[in-house]
């Protein structure tokens, strides 16, 4: 459905039926509630990465583990990075504005390719110290109390990626959906830190710590790739993914006769909101009010499968005039 203080004007289409473009409405204190609720999941995993890169800090201070030092350096990204989301979900839930009138959600998919570039950079730092570690070959201190640093930082990250899910799912948002990915990955840092301490009791290679760093530092740059084309398919104005397609092509088959095909099925997500447009085809006997009836139809249908769409129909007679220099092709998919 069309996002809450969100009117509709009506354009002509060359066949005499209306489009409908969703305009904004000025709604202050409703876009403030909805900003507030996408942007607050982002601030509380704020305040909890900044308790871990410090927690973490320490005991790379105390204990001497540039595998642990890369593992703070992330949670201090981390930090900076949701920040980042914070300010851009609040942004992002700004009312469309005559210079940006399909609205701000873009600024989403802009933080995302932030992330991804700190994120690279964090990694590569990584790479550096380790090799830095193999030269000194430092030997590592106080392990059981890295051991128990590590697993506190675990469970938090656990939590933290559990929570920003359940919100990324809530609210549709991608940049929550990023940030969950990203504290998804932290798991397998950590487990690595883990690793270090535990074979170090064993074993006391000044050699498994820079080496376990470099596998953290490699798993960052994957993270980062990952995100980068993520972000830079959105910004490009990539199509919906094949599911939110197919429930375009449902809603749009759902009404049967007259309804009988589409063609130039276009589709983009921005942020939050997704944007829908296509030409249908109906029986070109219907009467002027019956096709605006159906188009109306459809549009709601496509809005009731995926909400927050913004569609616009354009309704062509069917079969095609065969003297009509617009009705050239044939539709894509034919009921």
């Amino acid at each position: 459905m069309v996002p809450p203080g969100v009117g509709r004007r009506a354009t002509a289409s060359p066949w005499g039926i209306q489009h409908k473009i969703p305009i904004i409405a000025m709604d202050g204190a409703n876009t403030s509630n909805t900003a507030q609720d996408r942007s607050r999941p982002a601030l509380i995993v704020t305040l909890g990465s900044l308790v871990l890169a410090i927690l973490k800090g320490m005991g790379a201070w105390a204990t001497g583990s540039a595998a642990l030092l890369a593992s703070a350096i992330d949670s201090a990204g981390d930090a900076l990075m949701s920040t980042g989301n914070w300010i851009a979900l609040r942004v992002a839930e700004r009312p469309a504005d005559e210079e940006h009138p399909f609205g701000h959600g873009k600024l989403e998919h802009l933080a995302g390719l932030a992330q991804a570039l700190m994120i690279a950079a964090s990694g590569v730092f990584i790479i550096r110290e380790a090799f830095v570690g193999f030269r000194q070959e430092t030997d590592l201190e106080r392990p059981v109390l890295g051991i128990g640093v590590t697993l506190l930082c675990t469970v938090a990250a656990w939590g933290f990626a559990r929570y920003l899910k359940g919100a990324a799912r809530r609210h549709d948002s991608p940049a929550l959906r990023a940030d969950s990915l990203h504290y998804s990955s932290d798991l397998f840092t950590h487990c690595g830190v883990l690793l270090v301490f535990v074979l170090h009791v064993g074993i006391a290679s000044p050699w498994i710590d820079p080496t376990v760093a470099i596998i953290i530092a490699a798993l960052i740059l994957h993270t980062a790739w990952g995100l980068l084309l993520e972000s830079g398919h959105r910004l490009m104005d990539a199509g919906l993914e094949r599911t939110e397609v197919k429930a375009v092509e449902e809603a749009i088959s759902s009404l049967g006769p007259p309804v009988r095909g589409y063609h130039d099925l276009l589709t983009r997500r921005s942020g939050p909101d997704r944007f829908v447009q296509a030409h249908v085809e109906i029986d070109a006997d219907v009467s002027f009010r019956e096709v605006h009836r159906l188009v109306e139809q459809i549009e709601r249908a496509i809005e009731q499968r995926l909400p927050r769409t913004q569609v616009i129909i354009h309704a062509d007679p069917w079969p095609e005039a065969p003297d009509d220099p617009h009705q050239t092709h044939a539709p894509e998919r034919h009921f």
